[in-house]
Parts: structure tokens; sequence; C-alpha cells
């Protein structure tokens, strides 16, 4: 199977770009988002030819090869060897290496993609691989320029395919991962799909495949490793400090039946990793961390001749580095550096050659290694760590708890919290623990090597328990270690047996949750009706006496009817009298 190498760039930029090595890793090539493809040779860092063609727009590329004139024998010295590149217009350019002409154009004879081309591989039978935005799968045949199979896939984007060397199975990514294999029905050959990978948890982004185990780089900060007839279940998980650019397999690797990879983060970092993936899911901490120095990031890696080759700069004008990562016996080293090189004298380069400048790093000193890691994660400006920690709370303190001002560095948290979980300093943990910006916490989290992860949740869950009342604040921790760490914590079962406590703390907590509701409802009912019963016996009160106050006016008219009344009566028995 060819050492393909493809990823973006800037993961998650709109316009990518590809970095693709050849089998052997002399070669590279890189797409550029402004429509162009560079050919570079690794051990020189030269540039060796570039393409622009607007009207095919490439996006993706691999290597490949198609039959040299008047020569048909496969597998043999009369094979042309090419660059195929595809790009919105759905058809493929094959471009020739060694006169950088067009050999063949794939999708003129109407069976292009009809999508933009996400995902491209090759190998040395005439046959390639390609898949679009679309969920299409097409396999052609670079011989006679058509397409000897399609299958529509899923409805979304293909995201990559990898071809084994024999060119009878492919592994295709959207987003689940399938194998699928070229088999002979009664009407011809067939493209039948064999399994279905399960275990990921977020969407795949691209794959590698060495004998019958390929990796998959997720889109969250997440290796899954699967053994072809181990079943469908990812059986190992490897953890990076963030999303995944490049991962690569050491194909001279194969003694004691381990698997040799790196894989290079979004954050810079490049780990070197050992292990036979066959058994139980678990996570594993890299065999070899690969300290980078300098500001040229690390865009992609591989191996040549048993040597780590590193990508750094711009796709546009990138420079090579190689490191040695193995001792005299084969083994891996204990640590490597790898220094900083020149990148005004690379960019120079660059403009006026167009070539990439190469440098070989040898390794450094353990004691050397160790005092520039110390001084990087250790201190910063003289500072203890435990002092960086309490100028950021108290920085935060007077911000009024939004930490705005003189917001902290999530590499410089993330060492703080390294350095406490690893000593069990409780108080630098606390201190760290203190922080409550929302976005340094997640982001602090994710940087987190998993080795540290259980170890975290369990402090958590203790001092939970131990002081209820803090849950405000480390739930947000809580909650972005579980988050972050989804996969890993499904996996692990260190992690399950904390998660396990956890749960049953909380679930403690909450069994007297319904009898407290219960108890609050009747009080409440309780408490409502003696203030009702009170409101009525006020009420019967103020009914009781009334008063009632009349005007004095009233009182005289009332006082002279009286006295005109009796006037009268006594007048009328007057008249009586006066009759007898």
């Amino acid at each position: 199977m060819p050492k393909q190498r493809r990823r973006a760039a800037s993961s998650g930029s709109k316009d990518e770009g590809d970095v693709v090595f050849s089998s052997d890793g002399e070669l590279c090539v890189c797409t550029i988002p402004d429509q162009r493809l560079l050919l570079f040779d690794v051990a020189t860092g030269k540039l060796k030819a570039q393409w622009s063609d607007p009207s095919s727009l490439p996006l993706r590329a691999c290597f490949s090869s198609v039959p040299s004139a008047g020569k048909g024998s496969k597998k043999s010295k009369n094979s042309v060897k090419c660059i195929a590149a595809g790009g919105r217009s759905g058809n493929i350019a094959l471009y020739s290496l060694s006169t950088g002409e067009v050999q063949k154009r794939l999708g003129e004879k109407g069976d292009a993609h009809g999508g933009e081309i996400s995902a491209l591989a090759g190998c040395s039978d005439f046959v390639l691989a390609s898949g679009d935005d679309q969920g299409q799968l097409k396999i052609w045949n670079t011989e006679s320029g058509e397409a000897i199979h399609s299958v529509q896939i899923e409805k979304g984007r293909v995201r990559s395919i990898v071809l084994d060397w024999e060119c009878k199975r492919l592994l295709v990514a959207c987003t689940s991962i399938r194998l699928y294999e070229i088999q002979q029905g009664e009407s011809g050959e067939e493209l039948a799909m064999v399994t279905k990978f399960v275990g990921n948890v977020s969407p795949p982004r691209s794959l590698i495949w060495q004998d019958d185990v390929f990796l998959c780089a997720n889109s969250d900060r997440f290796l899954n490793g699967w053994t072809i007839g181990e079943g469908t279940v990812s059986t190992a998980v490897f953890s990076l400090d963030s999303s995944p650019l490049a991962v690569a397999f050491d194909h001279s690797k194969a003694e004691d039946g381990k698997k040799r990879f790196v894989s290079v983060s979004s954050g810079g970092s490049v780990a070197i990793w050992e292990s036979s993936m066959v058994g139980e899911a678990v996570a594993e901490e890299p065999s070899l961390r690969v300290s980078v120095q300098g500001k040229a990031r690390v865009v992609s890696a591989t191996f040549r001749h048993g040597e780590l080759v590193l990508v750094r700069g711009e796709l546009s004008r990138p420079f090579f580095q190689t490191c040695t990562i193995v001792d005299g016996d084969g083994d891996l080293v204990e640590e490597t550096l790898v220094e900083d090189v020149d990148p005004p004298q690379s960019e120079r380069t660059s403009a006026k050659e167009n070539a990439a400048h190469a440098s070989s790093v040898q390794l450094t000193s353990s004691a050397s290694t160790k005092r520039g890691i110390q001084k990087r994660t250790g201190t910063e400006g003289g500072k203890a760590l435990r002092e960086q920690v309490e100028e950021l709370l108290s920085t935060e303190s007077s911000a009024g708890g939004t930490m705005e001002a003189g917001m902290p560095k999530a590499a410089s948290l993330q060492a703080v919290l390294v350095q406490a979980l690893q000593s069990g300093d409780s108080a630098l943990l606390d201190y760290c623990l203190g922080v409550r910006d929302h976005g340094v916490i997640r982001t602090t989290v994710k940087k987190l090597p998993q080795a540290f992860v259980a170890r975290l949740l369990s402090s958590l869950q203790a001092r939970l328990k131990e002081k209820p009342s803090r849950a405000v604040r480390l739930l947000h921790w809580m909650k972005a270690v579980m988050e972050e760490n989804t996969a890993f914590l499904m996996t692990s079962p260190s992690a399950t047996t904390v998660l396990d406590e956890l749960y049953g703390m909380v679930e403690a907590r909450m069994e007297v949750l319904p009898k407290l509701f219960e108890l609050e409802g009747r009080l409440s009912l309780v408490l409502s009706q003696a203030a009702r019963k009170e409101n009525k016996n006020e009420e019967k009160e103020e009914e009781g006496v009334v008063y009632k106050e009349e005007d004095e006016s009233e009182d005289e008219d009332e006082d002279e009817d009286e006295e005109s009344g009796e006037e009268m009566t006594m007048d009328d028995e007057d008249d009586d009298d006066d009759d007898e």
C-alpha cells in the first residue's frame, strides 16, 4: 500500500491544502489553494516541478501511474509515474513526473464526478480511486481512462481513501469507515462492501493502512486503530494534545508485531507511537515525544529510510528536516530535539529559486533536551509556576472573576496543571481549579495529556465529595473533561472506575431529593393553609365593631322636626277642647 499522507495545512479552513508523500518518501507534492501543484525532492528540499491549471482547480492529489506509449505491460518498467490531481470540476488530470505534461484526463467520457474531488488514492497497478463531496466513489483504470466501478456510499463527503498493495481492497471514510473489495461476480468484477467499522466518536478525517492494521485521524484529538479480522470495534485509541494534522506509518518497522507511526497535531506537537493495536481498546501514551523548536510550524511528517522527516513552514515554500529517532539497535531513543533553522534564509531561497530549504538535524544530549523542556514549561520570565498561577488568580479577582484582563495562555495553564497532578501538589491544583473562565478551562482540558485525564477527574471527584459547596466551580471542569475526552472515557478502565465512583456519589445524593421535594410540597401546603386561616380571622375581627358618625346638621333638623311635631299635637288637643 502506498505510504500516502494527506491532510489540510489549516484544519477547518475553507481553502484546504494537501500534503502527499510517495511510497518511498523521496517525493512530496503539495496542493496549494491558489490552483497550484508543487513537487519537491525531500532529500534536497528543491522544487522539482510545479503545475498551474485554473480549469482543474486542484484540491486533492496522489501518486499514480499510466502505461507508457505503445507499451501496455502492467507493473513493469514501461509505466509512467504520474501525479493525479482532482478539483471542483469533477475531472482528474494525470501529470507526468518526468516531462510535466498531462498524460491523461479522467472523466472526459461522461463519467466524471458530479461534485468536487475530495479524496484520491492510487497504486502501481494502473488503478486509481476517487471520491467526491456528494458521497460517490469511483474506481478508475488509468490505462483506458474509464471508470470501471462507481458506488454511492453515503450522502456526505468522502473524506479519505486508502488502497492496499494489490489494489483489490480499499478503505473509505465518510461519516463511517467501510472496507470494500473488488470481487469476481457472475458478470465480471464488482465492488462489494465487506465490513463497516465503528468506534470513532467524531467524524473521520484521514486514514493510513499497513498490513491488516489501519488508523483513523478523527475530527477531535483522538486516533482510532482497527485490526482487520478482529471485529468491527476500534481496538486502540491514541490521544493527542489537539486535532491531528498528519499521521504516517513507518514501513521499515515490522519487529515484535508492533506498528510504529508518527502523529502531528494542530498544536505543533510531534509524537512517535509503537503499539500492537490488538486486544481491548486502550489509550496509550506516545513512545517518544519530539520537541520542535522555532516559529515555523510542522504541517506534516513521514518516514524515510528509518528516519523521521518533518515538513515545516508554509505549503507554498516548505522546508524539510530529518531527525534520527532510533539508536544503533533500532530502538527508539529516550528524547530528541529538533533545533530551529533560519526561516528568513529558507524564505529567501524559496523566493529566488522556488525551492525549499532542507536540513538534517542531529540528536542532542538528554541533559540539554531536559534543560530545554524545563525552560519552556517550568518557568516563564524567571517566575515559578506557583507564582504565575497566583498572579493569574489575583488578576481574575481584580477583573471581577471574568479574567478578561490578563487572560492566561492555555499552554501555560496546562503545564501548571500537569505539574500539579504529577507532583500531587494539592495547593497548586486548587489554584488551577480556581480559574473560572470557561474558554481557558476548555482549552486547558483539551491540551491535557490523556495520562492525566483520569487523575484530574479523580481529584475533582474527591474535592466535590469533601466540600459539596464547591460544586458550581468544579462542575465546569468536570463538564469540560467529559466533553473533550468522550472516546477515552468510554474505553479506559481507570476512567470507568472513577466515573462509577462519581456516579455513585451523585446517585447517593440524589436519593433523598424526591423525599425533599415531597417535604417541600407538604410544608408549602401547610404554610399556605395557615396563612389563609390567619387572614380570615383578621377579617372577622374587623367586621365585629361598626361605628358610624352622623353630621350635626342632621341632628338639628331631627330636633326641629320633633319640636314642631309636639306643637302640632298640643294645638290639636286645644281644638278638641273648644269643640266640646
